[in-house]
């Protein structure tokens, strides 16, 4: 009797597919650890936000792990102010995506300037890009290896 199940070997998934999956896990991850912290906050830290606010707040968290700011945000220390840094740091702060993600974030509260963010989010869309595309051609040059494409 001829068996209709799959044969066991590679599976072969377009491009891009892992790394999607990577970014829709760490997405997930984001909303998971974001709408505690914002609940908690407005509920029992007194946090006065706004709906719109916090919607925008959990969309912000959501969408900066596009640009690779999960791990970037535990390298640069999100939570410490700039001021507390030494110059050289603190000027070196806007070459990291969390801290476009903090100046967006600060809008958002009240705490901020608004006009900058147009300039951050292209910053964000930017590192995105070049990271991503990075990211292809390492998967690109492991999955062929130092023989190229056509051996």
């Amino acid at each position: 009797m001829p068996s209709n199940d799959m044969p066991l070997g590679p599976m072969i998934l377009p491009r891009g597919t892992y790394l999607a999956a990577r970014l829709a896990a760490a997405m997930l991850f984001a909303a998971m650890v974001s709408l505690p912290l914002v609940t908690v906050a407005s509920l029992a830290a007194d946090v006065a936000l706004t709906l719109a606010a916090s919607c925008t707040l959990l969309v912000l968290a959501v969408l900066g792990v596009v640009p690779l700011c999960v791990p970037i945000s535990f390298l640069w220390c999100l939570g410490v102010q700039l001021p507390l840094l030494h110059r050289a740091l603190a000027a070196l702060a806007p070459l990291w995506p969390s801290w476009h993600l903090a100046e967006i974030a600060h809008a958002v509260v009240g705490a901020g300037h608004v006009a900058g963010t147009p300039g951050h989010l292209l910053a964000l869309a930017a590192v995105a890009v070049v990271c991503f595309a990075a990211a292809r051609r390492a998967s690109e040059s492991a999955r062929w290896g130092a023989r190229g494409p056509f051996g």
